[in-house]
């Protein structure tokens, strides 16, 4: 199983869910959330010509109605209808986002990180993962 699979089942992704990619990237992540567990998705990627090509794609795909990729800087996301927030951060991004995903993102939403943990929260699971870990976090405050 891809690392990207094992994050999404970690998720616990129900149909329906909105699943959040902050730093999506090429959205192979949301696209696996979509084919997979029948989830909606958001991106945000703050580089314009990934964020284009993404976007491209996701209309050649056909699932443009299902995932929305965002040119914008994940700091100011709008990530308060998400089910999932998913990262794959260098930890000085994490701590930067730990205050917003604290105060925006609603109660019961699960957050997953690749590779580095957010320090200040304590994690529900860890578990090694291709090169790194994958954190699983609850919003439980």
């Amino acid at each position: 199983m891809s690392t990207v699979d094992r994050m999404l089942e970690l998720a616990n992704i129900k149909p329906g869910e909105i699943v959040a990619d902050l730093g999506s990237g090429d959205g192979r992540l949301l696209v696996r959330a979509l084919k997979n567990h029948k989830a909606r998705g958001v991106g945000y990627e703050i580089n314009p010509i990934m964020a284009w090509f993404c976007q491209l794609d996701m209309l050649m795909r056909r699932m443009n109605k299902d995932i929305k990729i965002n040119r914008q800087d994940m700091h100011k996301a709008d990530i308060s209808q998400a089910d999932v927030i998913m990262t794959y951060l260098l930890p000085e991004a994490n701590v930067k986002l730990e205050k917003k995903v604290m105060t925006e993102a609603k109660p019961g939403a699960r957050v997953i990180s690749y590779a580095f943990n957010y320090p200040n929260w304590g994690h529900s699971h860890e578990e090694r993962a291709g090169a790194g870990n994958i954190y699983v976090y609850h919003k439980n405050w």
